[in-house]
């Protein structure tokens, strides 16, 4: 694998602006598809989750993105009063969802 470690910066810049845009999008939702819990829901939960643990910082100023998260459970706050072992069973938790995810979407398609 090679790996171009003067390209994380630029990548971390890329997914806040995506969270940024994201958070216009969220304006006056629930959720990511409006009223109801879906599965993109659950996508984004770990993908944050397991960003935060990999230290992509969340902008506190995406407030609707903050409040989501805070829904899901899934808080900086929390995550950050965990100790180590709670952060690696609560991400080995996101990963099995994550997990089940994509294999319920694979199921659909076949």
């Amino acid at each position: 694998m090679h790996l171009i470690p003067e390209a994380a910066d630029d990548l971390k810049a890329i997914a806040q602006e995506r969270l940024t845009w994201l958070d216009k999008q969220l304006e006056g939702k629930d959720y990511i598809c409006g009223d109801r819990f879906s599965l993109a829901d659950i996508m984004f939960y770990c993908f944050i989750n397991w960003g935060t643990e990999a230290g992509q910082p969340l902008n506190p100023e995406n407030i609707n993105v903050v409040k989501l998260l805070e829904k899901l459970g899934c808080t900086r706050k929390c995550l950050s009063l965990m100790d180590k072992e709670e952060r690696i069973r609560a991400w080995l938790t996101t990963g099995a969802v994550f997990i089940i995810a994509v294999l319920w979407i694979l199921s659909i398609w076949i």
